[in-house]
């Protein structure tokens, strides 16, 4: 091409690292200020010439330099868009020629300048023809006076286009012409004369191995020094790709010798690669003759391969360092941290450039004065710390008493916000005590307020109407809760859980009354009167949060109460004038029976409607329509015999009061009738309180009053209901809410403390509202009776929780009651030797008949079956006890002699008892008419050790007559156990913090006598007294125990008295092995050890022969008792 383009200034250039600087070099560079970017430079070296006499051609042979050898994509496009414009400007352009491989098409199409190029100018030039190539081969040596013997020819280009694969086509790799050169060149060392022969030809190894002989043999003509230099100069020829074809690329002659640290060495080295072709020597420059070297000779890939990796690195440091300089030694560009540790790690030994060498050493001078600089940092931090810490423990010291002076506050504020609601609202005044006791749970004082409100009945509300609720409801079995508000709104709740209802769908507006079937599938209810609508409406509730509208009941006036029998077949309408019954057998077509006419013209609507629960008798609340002499107000309540559905008769007389009957109800055994009177009026004679009024309508034709009583709660009653076995009737009033023991209706009591609940806004319609602390006003119990559910005048419906009948008159641990044959009579005895005696003939609450004290050291009580003999008992292996008459109903116990039992003679008769002055004794008490006394035993006594055995809840197993005979072992039915819960048994000042009377009065005995115990302990010289540290609490804990001496040891027995689970003790030990053990006169530090295997069993073996009782606990657990060795410490 160039010999074509004789008219022009020619000028070939190859682009290397820098292709910019080539040009440069090149064309020369003009005059630039200090400073000038190297682009700039270039583009006035490159400037239109003033007196061009012909036009400039610039050839960049190996063109794919710039994506191989230039790493810097900056450098890149300045010298792609250099050659842009001086090829398209108008003025001189430069005609310019790219010369590339094929193989680098890819790299150009991302540069628009270049992917235009090869789309329009490109110049294609595939591999020569066969006879251009056989021309390539002989021509050259023709022009010389050579002539080739016949067959090389064909020889060489049969083997030139062997070394590519191009699937039987008969041609060659364009990249493999210099092997035919470096071939032939070395076939004419091995002529014949002036003929080029075969055997020259395959004495230097033919195409490929020409080139690897002639370097191997290059290489063996170096010594170990050169070849040293030698290998140093060829690799820092190479260009090492990660993921493409390895290159050769060109280097700087004083670079790449310096590498080589010989320079003699490097100087040989370099001109023996250079006379062998391998390499190509320039001015300044040095490069492979050809890439083909790197694949051809074996040695040199070998060495490629040894340290790929290595390569990477220092090349992309060459060009990191090329950067840095460039950057006028930018120390940001300085490598740091690993990425230094691990260019470092590949230049030692291989060598790098002089720059690179400056680049890393600058770079860890850098690091190593950054490490000073963090050390002394580091320190001076440390420093600061460690004043911050100081200052900051001063401030936490001060932000923590703080905290504990805000924390007394916050307690002590809630403490007395739940002192001063206790009397108006007891629910808010407990959930305040909890939130004190979670705030301080190891407080004496939470704890006991927290403590004395497990016998009160708590409430909690949910909010359902935005006005008063006038009536509830419980629906299907207890689990469905209607309520109605005063403005007509009607809500469907679960109550599932009966303290927390869940509203069900929506609310269904304008209803008056409403009424469950028993089973709880069909709703009625009734518009209400300013609705204009007076048809009664069945609902289908099978889905209760979609009532669905199963019949209507034409009625010509509207229906005030509705009321289903208990069979579910009737339902009850009562409006002004008329009471219907009506046949809802079928819910979706009810049949209207005879209505029976109340009045002759309507009047004041009736009140209420209910009806007994065995479906015979309705009871209908007239509200007043006259006034009595006296002045007051008149109601009557009649009640109608409903036995007959399709009859109903009005039975006479009529229940007529003088004050205002505003509820009534029904008992659930249909025998009593509850009436309420008081309509919230002060009335002049000062008899404002409600009262309630219990009927014996066991023959509803003669109803009989069996008492009166008031309720103490208000002038108004608002609301009556029995709770579902008839043993308590609540009663809503003015001001709160109260619950009576009815068990016997002629003599009603009250029980426990009012509902009473914080006053609120009450809504009385929808444009009154004011403040209020009245009663609920309706009530429904829920089916087990635990639960009691209000509509509140706020709009919300409240659940209160009952507390179950609580006995505290023992401070205590109290042994399970024990009770007579009928039940009726019930005996407690606590640990401090306080005996209560219970008529509870009323299940609510029992009456103390009786307190009577003795000493400590009985263990047990029982009660004859007929109720009449008191027995005591120590922790003997007999007891026995003796029938001594009646009792009356007060009864005060007469002490009898303490008895010594003694075992009758096997298959004998037993013996009589003998008074004996051995503290394992019984007592007996018999319960007669006179004063209270009670027996001393005349020996020292001693709490009996806690015994585990089955509950006893009534029928003891007592011996009936005067006959003394062996009885079972008490620890059979006794068990210490407290009398509701381990509320009562707070222990304000017990120094040992958990340490109940028991355990306590054993230990003082214990430490008092040097390690002796009496009582039931006496005579035992096993005994020690171990103080642990609570695994939860922290607090150190102490208990007296029994052990198994063995050697330097003792062994304990976690039984726990046989029940199923660990004591105490065995998990604090579990958390914390360290305590403390006296043992006789001497205390010393211990270590627990947990034994397990056939070491435990055998020592449990040892403690039953030591205390035959274990075997009993053992028995009576189904879990594996732990056995725990105690060394000295």
């Amino acid at each position: 091409m160039i010999p074509a383009l004789a008219d022009r200034e020619v000028t070939v250039a190859t682009p290397g690292p820098d292709p910019l600087d080539t040009l440069l070099t090149v064309f020369g560079s003009a005059a630039a200020e200090p400073g000038t970017p190297i682009a700039a430079r270039v583009r006035a070296a490159l400037a239109p010439r003033a007196d061009a006499t012909s036009p400039r051609l610039l050839v960049i042979d190996q063109f794919e330099e710039v994506f191989t050898t230039c790493a810097d994509e900056a450098v890149r496009a300045d010298f792609l868009s250099v050659l842009h414009e001086c090829s398209t400007r108008a003025d001189d352009p430069i005609t310019i020629v790219l010369a590339l491989r094929a193989d680098f098409y890819a790299p150009c199409l991302n540069h628009p300048v270049l992917r235009d190029a090869l789309e329009h100018r490109s110049y294609p030039l595939g591999p020569m023809g066969q006879d251009e190539l056989a021309q390539a081969i002989s021509g050259p040596a023709r022009a010389v006076g050579l002539e080739l013997e016949p067959g090389l020819e064909e020889l060489v280009i049969t083997e030139l286009c062997g070394t590519a694969d191009h699937h039987g086509r008969r041609t060659y790799d364009p990249g493999a012409l210099p092997l035919l050169s470096h071939v032939m060149a070395a076939t004419w060392q091995h002529r014949d004369g002036r003929r080029l022969t075969t055997a020259g030809y395959r004495k230097v190894g033919g195409v490929v191995g020409s080139v690897a002989e002639t370097a191997e043999y290059a290489w063996n003509e170096l010594t170990p020094g050169q070849q040293a230099a030698a290998r140093t100069l060829l690799l820092g020829l190479v260009s090492v790709r990660r993921d493409a074809r390895d290159t050769r690329r060109p280097a700087l002659r004083p670079d790449l010798l310096s590498r080589a640290g010989n320079l003699e060495d490097a100087t040989t080295a370099l001109e023996l690669l250079a006379r062998t072709r391998l390499i190509t020597l320039d001015a300044d420059a040095v490069t492979l003759t050809h890439e083909i070297v790197l694949t051809a000779w074996p040695r040199l890939r070998t060495w490629i391969d040894e340290d790929r990796v290595g390569y990477l690195v220092r090349q992309r440091l060459e060009t990191d360092a090329a950067e840095w300089a460039a950057q006028e030694r930018d120390s940001s560009l300085l490598y740091q941290g690993t990425r230094l540790d691990n260019a470092l790690g590949h230049v030692d030994p291989p060598a790098v450039g002089p720059l690179a060498q400056e680049f890393l050493a600058t770079a860890e001078h850098a690091r190593r004065k950054s490490r000073r600089r963090a050390t002394w940092t580091k320190a001076r931090l440390a420093l600061l710390a460690a004043a911050l810490l100081l200052v900051a423990f001063g401030a936490y010291s001060q932000t923590r008493l703080a905290d504990q002076r805000r924390d007394d506050r916050d307690f002590a504020a809630v403490l007395a916000e739940a002192n001063r609601v206790r009397s108006v609202d007891p629910s808010l005044a407990a959930q305040l005590n909890l939130v004190a006791w979670r705030m301080r749970p190891g407080d004496a004082t939470a704890e006991s307020q927290l403590l004395q409100t497990q016998n009160q009945p708590l409430m909690t509300a949910t909010p359902l109407f935005t006005q008063a609720v006038r009536e509830v409801a419980f629906g299907k079995g207890g689990t469905l809760l209607g309520a109605l508000s005063y403005n007509g709104a009607f809500q469907l709740s679960d109550t599932s859980d009966p303290r927390h209802p869940k509203p069900l769908g929506k609310q269904l507006d304008g209803i008056f009354a409403f009424a469950f079937s028993p089973d709880g599938a069909v709703l009625a209810t009734t518009p209400m009167p300013k609705t204009g609508a007076t048809d009664t409406i069945l609902w289908d509730i099978s889905e209760p949060s979609v009532p669905r509208r199963s019949a209507t009941l034409p009625t010509a006036r509207p229906t005030t109460q509705i009321a289903f029998t208990p069979d579910g077949r009737t339902l009850v309408t009562v409006d002004s004038t008329d009471l219907t019954l009506w046949d809802t057998s079928n819910p979706s077509a009810p049949v209207m029976r005879s209505p029976r006419r109340l009045r002759s013209s309507p009047g004041t609507p009736y009140d209420q409607i209910r009806i007994s629960p065995n479906g015979r008798v309705l009871s209908l609340l007239g509200l007043p329509t006259v006034m009595n002499s006296g002045g007051y107000d008149q109601a009557t309540v009649q009640l109608w015999n409903i036995a007959d559905r399709a009859n109903p008769a009005l039975l006479n007389p009529a229940v007529t009061e003088p004050g205002a009957i505003r509820e009534t109800a029904f008992s659930p055994d249909s025998t009593l009738l509850a009436i309420g009177i008081g309509d919230g009026a002060m009335h002049p004679t000062g008899d404002n309180d409600a009262t309630v009024q219990l009927w014996d309508i066991g023959d509803p034709v003669h109803p009989r009053r069996a008492s009166t009583f008031g309720t103490a709660l208000g002038e108004g009653l608002w609301a009556l209901e029995f709770s579902p076995d008839g043993h308590t009737l609540a009663a809503s009033s003015s001001r709160s809410a109260g619950l009576w023991n009815v068990t016997d209706p002629t003599a009603p009591s009250a029980l426990g403390i009012p509902l009473s609940s914080s006053p609120g806004i009450c809504h009385y319609d929808a444009d009154t509202s004011t403040p209020c602390d009245s009663g609920p006003s309706s009530m429904a119990f829920a089916a087990d009776g635990r639960t009691l559910v209000s509509g509140s005048w706020t709009g919300e419906v409240q659940a209160w929780s009952l507390p179950p009948a609580i006995l505290d008159g023992h401070s205590a641990w109290v042994n399970p009651p024990v009770f007579d044959a009928t039940g009726h009579r019930m005996a407690a005895m606590s640990s401090d030797g306080r005996i209560t005696l219970w008529d509870r003939r009323d299940d609510r609450p029992p009456v103390l008949l009786g307190e009577y004290g003795t000493t400590p050291q009985f263990g047990f009580v029982q009660l004859s079956p007929d109720g009449n003999t008191l027995v005591l008992g120590t922790d003997s292996d007999r007891t026995a006890a003796c029938s001594c008459g009646t009792s009356p109903t007060a009864p005060t116990p007469n002490a009898l002699s303490p008895w010594r039992i003694h075992p009758a003679a096997s298959g004998g008769s037993p013996s009589p008892p003998t008074p004996s002055r051995s503290s394992r004794a019984a007592q007996t008490a018999h319960f007669a008419s006179g004063t209270s006394t009670h027996s001393t035993p005349s020996t020292a006594s001693a709490h009996p050790p806690p015994r585990a055995g089955p509950k006893i809840s009534g029928g003891a197993t007592c011996p009936s007559s005067a006959t003394v005979r062996p009885a079972p072992d008490p620890r059979n039915f006794l068990a210490p156990h407290r009398v509701a819960s381990r509320w009562n048994q707070h222990r304000p000042g017990d120094r040992t913090g958990e340490m109940n009377a028991f355990n306590e009065s054993v230990i003082e005995e214990f430490r008092a006598k040097q390690g002796k115990v009496g009582g039931a302990f006496e005579g035992r010289d096993n005994m020690v007294v171990i103080t642990t540290t609570g695994a939860k609490s922290g607090r150190a804990v102490t208990n007296p125990l029994v052990y198994v001496p063995d050697t330097d040891r003792i062994v304990l027995i976690a039984s726990n008295g046989g029940v199923d689970k660990h004591p105490a003790w065995y998990h604090n030990l579990r958390a914390n092995p360290e305590l403390t053990v006296e043992l006789g006169t001497e205390t010393y530090t211990g270590k627990a050890e947990f034994l397990s295997g056939a070491e435990a069993d055998a020592l449990y073996e040892r403690m039953i022969d030591l205390m035959p009782v274990f075997a009993e606990y053992r028995a009576k657990t189904t879990r594996r008792i732990p056995v725990v060795a105690i060394y000295r410490a």
